[in-house]
Formats: structure tokens, sequence, C-alpha cells
């Protein structure tokens, strides 16, 4: 994984996407990535740049008909909105598996249900 990614609390967070402290609640809910918290007290920690394309990837959802809710398709779905192709994809998918847990075939899910629906280039 890329030691150098930036990470941010909850309200950072909120800051960043322009959205409220509870928006970021449900988003957590509905599978945007973050370590979460081991103790009581502890707050969860978020990694900006997975953050940002999961919360692209939520919000293109609806236009393209994607109706897909997994934490890795919307992730990987807003990379693509970025420009990645299919392998990039694959790649970024491995790094991202590292803290949500996923296996080489959740990566492959998720990277084939946006071939399927011709969200990404080969």
């Amino acid at each position: 994984m890329n030691q150098n990614l930036e990470t941010c609390n909850k309200k950072q967070l909120a800051n960043f996407l322009d959205v409220s402290v509870r928006s970021v609640d449900r988003f957590t809910s509905l599978g945007m990535p973050c370590y979460h918290a081991d103790k009581v007290g502890e707050y969860n920690k978020y990694i900006v740049a997975y953050c940002i394309h999961w919360y692209v990837g939520y919000m293109e959802a609806k236009p393209y008909k994607l109706r897909e809710t997994d934490c890795l398709v919307l992730t990987l779905f807003g990379y693509a909105v970025g420009g990645l192709n299919g392998f990039q994809l694959q790649n970024k998918g491995i790094e991202i598996a590292e803290i949500t847990g996923h296996s080489e075939f959740d990566i492959g899910r998720a990277v084939g249900i946006l071939k399927q629906g011709n969200l990404v280039r080969i």
C-alpha cells in the first residue's frame, strides 16, 4: 500500500467534501473506506484520496444507472470517472483491498461490473 496517503478525521473529511458530519457518518455506514476505530473513544481514520473517489462514485452512480452499493465498486467507479483504465483499476483495487479487507475475487468482480456496464475504458 502507498504509505504516503493523507488521512483525516470525520470533521476534516466533511470539510473536504463540503458536507455535514452526519453525512460522513451516513457515507461510512454505506461503505466509504476508512480505518475503523479499534477501541471506544478512538475515531475512524479516513484516507482522503479513497474517500473522495468513493464520494465521486457514489454521486455518479445514479446518472450512470449503477445500482451497486459495494464500497469497492463505488470507489473504483470514482477512479474510472477520473480516467483510470481496467488494468489501473485492478491495481488500485489491490491497494484499497488492504484497508477494506476485500479479496482478489472481490476486486475482479468490481472491475467486471464496471466493464459490463461500459463504465471503464479497456
